[in-house]
């Protein structure tokens, strides 16, 4: 998710309800839970959007200004930035 934290996204199988149906739906169609006897058909660009990101993001130089929604990064990773968040928090 490009406008959320790494510290505030969501890990595994718990998404953010208030994320919307684009951003919780990958994981379950990846996993094919959403099928029955055929592949669901969805109108979801999964590549990239249109337009770049601004400069200010942390994340512009990874993908150079591209929006790229098919882009995952790894549970390691988004515990380690909430570990550093709340050890930030507690310093105060």
């Amino acid at each position: 998710m490009r406008w959320k934290p790494l510290e505030l996204q969501p890990i595994g199988w718990h998404p953010d309800i208030n994320d919307g149906v684009r951003l919780n739906i990958p994981p379950f169609m990846m996993a094919g839970t959403l099928r029955f006897n055929k592949k669901p058909q969805v109108n979801i660009a999964w590549e990239t959007d249109r337009g770049k990101d601004v400069e200010s993001v942390p994340w512009f130089g990874v993908f150079d200004g591209k929006r790229i929604n098919d882009h995952h990064l790894g549970l390691d990773e988004k515990r380690v930035a909430r570990e550093e968040k709340s050890r930030k928090e507690n310093a105060r």
